[in-house]
């Protein structure tokens, strides 16, 4: 049909396009493989990840801000920041609370910051947690200003997609955003992000897909404590700066673009 005569448009176009260019930058690994598998050397990649915005995103302290919110000293933090949409997953974050244990339970609080078409959702599953289950706070849209101060205050960060072929080639800014605000990242997207979870040790990777595997996950980010999830959190920091901060994106940029001119 047209769509299929499109498609290989689109193909016969994109084969030319990285046929005829000397270098392609990708930001992420396991795009390089599929494009390998469309034909693309693999001597031609160049691995240039996204930087975050480090005006913005850098470690800050957040003691008053847990403070103002009487969050006990042992209680971990686990905070979702961005859209409220049905691809983000929150549905299935929300639901895996009723699966942890009581332990973990009284350990934990969850703090979504963002707005979206998904809220009504996020609400109904929220309120149809059982008693006991992890504490929940709404906070609505906050601004961009704010976000390194609300990540200090929490412990871990939470990124995920509902998982399709899409998330398992996506590569989530806040990935690096997260990093650079020196916080462990507790991920559920199978593929790019949790190859780079785990190859960087950025923190924890949920394996599964259903609620109880990510309830699973949550009781391993809080029965190892606040104090060992700092330093996961300060060991990201330092994985961007080595590996993902502007300063390395713009030298890997610029020495494609030398070898490039050195021909």
């Amino acid at each position: 049909g047209a769509g299929q005569a499109m498609s290989a448009g689109v193909h016969a176009m994109n084969r030319m396009l990285f046929g005829n260019a000397d270098q392609v930058m990708t930001i992420g690994l396991l795009v390089q493989d599929l494009l390998v598998e469309r034909g693309v050397p693999r001597e031609k990649m160049r691995y240039v990840p996204l930087w975050a915005n480090e005006t913005l995103f850098r470690p800050v302290d957040g003691a008053r801000l847990r403070q103002e919110f009487g969050v006990p000293e042992d209680r971990v933090v686990l905070m979702y920041a961005g859209s409220l949409g049905a691809v983000q997953g929150l549905d299935r974050l929300i639901r895996s609370l009723a699966f942890v244990e009581p332990t973990v339970s009284r350990s934990l609080e969850v703090w979504i910051l963002g707005d979206g078409s998904g809220r009504e959702s996020v609400v109904k599953a929220i309120e149809g947690l059982p008693e006991g289950s992890p504490g929940v706070r709404l906070l609505g849209r906050r601004p961009m200003e704010e976000m390194a101060t609300w990540a200090a205050a929490s412990d871990i960060a939470y990124v995920g997609l509902v998982p399709d072929e899409h998330a398992r080639m996506s590569a989530p800014s806040k990935v690096q955003t997260t990093m650079a605000m020196g916080k462990p990242i507790l991920a559920a997207i199978p593929g790019e992000v949790d190859l780079l979870v785990r190859s960087r040790g950025l923190g924890f990777s949920v394996d599964g897909l259903n609620d109880r595997d990510l309830a699973s996950g949550l009781g391993e980010c809080v029965l190892l404590g606040r104090e060992a999830l700092g330093e996961i959190g300060a060991h990201a920091r330092t994985t961007y700066e080595s590996e993902f901060s502007l300063a390395v994106g713009v030298d890997r940029i610029e020495a494609a673009l030398s070898m490039d001119a050195t021909g």
